[in-house]
């Protein structure tokens, strides 16, 4: 099974920013108040923050829209129905669709206020 990190190296339109440190990943969590499952946290090493293939995911960076820590706060507050365990992976930008992430590994999506809807069992198959 391929890895998430794998599959968006094999994107020719990659694009990424600076890995992050374990200090900095364990620095959003603690303000996140939880863990980041396997792959996002790898994700988040490798490439700090990526787009690939009209993908544009959470990470750590500056920009307070593609920060996971800020995105997630923002829109927990807008959406009473995220799970605490959940932080935000990607906003599509279209109909008020955000993706989410389970401690777990699950994939979810939300369209405007409502309820989380698993759609993928990890980020490489909601990739896929």
């Amino acid at each position: 099974m391929k890895s998430f990190v794998k599959l968006l190296k094999e994107q020719p339109d990659l694009y990424s920013l600076n890995p992050a440190s374990e200090e900095d990943v364990e620095v959003a969590e603690e303000e996140l108040g939880l863990k980041f499952a396997k792959d996002y946290k790898q994700y988040l090493l490798e490439f700090g923050l990526a787009s690939a293939d009209g993908h544009e995911f959470t990470g750590l960076a500056k920009s307070k829209r593609l920060n996971v820590v800020e995105a997630t706060r923002d829109m927990r507050e807008k959406n009473s129905n995220i799970p605490d365990g959940f932080y935000l992976v990607e906003s599509l930008q279209i109909d008020g669709i955000l993706i989410w992430q389970s401690f777990k590994g699950d994939v979810y999506q939300t369209v405007r206020k409502g309820e989380p809807e698993k759609i993928a069992d990890s980020l490489c198959d909601y990739f896929e």
